[in-house]
């Protein structure tokens, strides 16, 4: 199992976000300079997270985004089921499987992807950002 960009790419974003102080506003711009990403596809994440609530968005001369709620207040796995298409890890829609009928791995599998995401579920998105985190974004920043 792994996750994809664009997860990878929500979450840095959003501990970049954790690391500032509260209500503090960042460009899509700064993030993708700090991290080497692309503006376009980080702009439809960053939608995507502020449609849901996880960023503010505020738009115009000085706006910018921030966390959408406290850091401790957003879990690690929300973001991870916002972002990923963990429906199904293989597919098993295929009509030429001849072990379908009484294939057991299907659930085998599903258990799997909610034992992976069960473990994002004990941590929030605080729990990714420490002081040395916060040191090496404020220092790159200035």
């Amino acid at each position: 199992m792994h996750l994809t960009r664009q997860t990878d790419f929500a979450l840095r974003t959003m501990i970049y976000l954790a690391s500032r102080p509260a209500g503090a506003l960042v460009s899509v711009r700064e993030i993708c300079e700090q991290f080497g990403l692309s503006a376009n596809h980080l702009s439809k994440i960053v939608n995507k997270l502020a449609n849901e609530g996880f960023i503010l968005s505020r738009r115009g001369r000085g706006g910018g985004i921030s966390l959408g709620r406290p850091a401790e207040d957003i879990g690690v796995g929300e973001l991870v089921r916002l972002m990923e298409p963990l429906n199904d890890l293989v597919d098993c829609t295929t009509p030429r499987c001849i072990l379908l009928p009484g294939c057991q791995f299907k659930g085998i599998l599903a258990e799997a992807s909610q034992a992976f995401i069960a473990v994002f579920d004990q941590y929030t998105l605080a729990d990714l950002v420490d002081s040395e985190t916060q040191k090496l974004i404020w220092h790159d920043a200035s």
